[in-house]
C-alpha cells in the first residue's frame, strides 16, 4: 500500500490583507483619519506577510501603503510648486 501524505496549503491571509489595505489607503489618501489607520495596518500586515514568506502580494501591499503615506506630500509639493 502507498503512504498517504497530507500537505497543508499555506494561508496567504496577511498578504491579501496588506494588499487590500494598501489599495484602500492609496485610493482614500485624502481622508485624514481613515487613511492613517489603513496605512499603519497595511504596513504591519505587509511586514508580517514578508516575514512569513507569503509572496509578492505582501510586498506590493507594503509598497502601496508606503506610497499612500507619501502621496499627500507629493501632491502638496506639486500644488505648491505650481502656485509659486
Amino acid at each position: 500500500m502507498a503512504d498517504v501524505v497530507i500537505v497543508e496549503k499555506q494561508s496567504k491571509g496577511m498578504a491579501v490583507a496588506a494588499l487590500v489595505l494598501g489599495i484602500c489607503a492609496a485610493v482614500l489618501f485624502w481622508v485624514p483619519f481613515l487613511n492613517w489607520i489603513l496605512i499603519i495596518l497595511g504596513i504591519v500586515f505587509g511586514i508580517v506577510g514578508i516575514v512569513k514568506k507569503q509572496g509578492a502580494m505582501a510586498i506590493v501591499g507594503l509598497i502601496l501603503s508606503v506610497v499612500a503615506l507619501l502621496l499627500p506630500w507629493i501632491i502638496l509639493g506639486g500644488v505648491g510648486a505650481a502656485l509659486s
